[in-house]
């Protein structure tokens, strides 16, 4: 990729195309509910220290097995 993308990006990416269940409750950020679904499943690697941190291939690897393995 040209562009490298923060966490919450690849949440809603991941959240998506894996179909994670998410809820979207009123009032609350776009991000939210799939960063909720990440964390709620145990999916969000312990590097990841901010929302808008970059997001590394390594991460995403991780993030990617820790779906598989639930599904």
């Amino acid at each position: 990729p040209e562009k490298n993308i923060t966490f919450i990006e690849s949440a809603k990416l991941l959240s998506i195309h894996y179909d994670i269940p998410i809820k979207h409750e009123r009032g609350e950020l776009w991000y939210e509910p799939y960063v909720r679904a990440l964390g709620d499943n145990s999916i969000i690697p312990g590097t990841i220290d901010s929302l808008t941190t970059f997001v590394t291939r390594g991460e995403t690897v991780l993030m990617i097995n820790s779906i598989l393995q639930m599904q």
